[in-house]
């Protein structure tokens, strides 16, 4: 009969453990950016916003930002600028969302666009110009809870 010393190596498999772990599921991660306009927080840095407030800072910075304006970024923005002295029809209402659909879906693709209004208000601008509203209703995509609203006027 052989004794096994320690220098003895058991080849073969290795008995099996059941390990158990516990992953904790997220339905969403939250998001933060800067919040616009930007202004400093009580700690002395800038200020930062949360999922909604922050979607909707951006979705304002988006619409009212013209295409080649963005450092970094030529395509961001909507340029809808352009279209203030058009006149006001069915075409330019198309043009307007087509270019806020296709900005939003590149640009904030955790959003959804669940509404989407073109008005051109009596009112004039403080330089004599049409004023466009652009009226959204959205949600984050991983939120339903998260149904807001957000109006534009350039």
């Amino acid at each position: 009969m052989k004794i096994a010393s320690e220098t003895t190596t058991v080849r073969g498999a290795l008995p099996t453990r059941k390990v158990e772990t516990t992953i904790k599921q997220v339905s969403y991660k939250t998001r933060r950016g800067l919040k616009f306009p930007f202004t400093d927080s009580d700690r002395g840095y800038l200020s930062t916003s949360v999922e909604v407030d922050l979607a909707k800072s951006n979705l304002k910075q988006l619409i009212n930002t013209r295409r080649g304006e963005r450092v970094m970024l030529p395509d961001f923005g909507c340029d809808l600028d352009s279209l203030l002295f058009e006149p006001f029809d069915e075409r330019l209402v198309y043009e307007a969302r087509d270019r806020v659909i296709s900005s939003i879906t590149k640009y904030i693709p955790y959003l959804t666009i669940k509404k989407i209004q073109v008005l051109r208000l009596e009112e004039t601008s403080r330089y004599g110009l049409p004023v466009l509203q652009i009226s959204l209703s959205c949600q984050i995509r991983d939120d339903e809870n998260t149904l807001f609203d957000v109006s534009v006027k350039l």
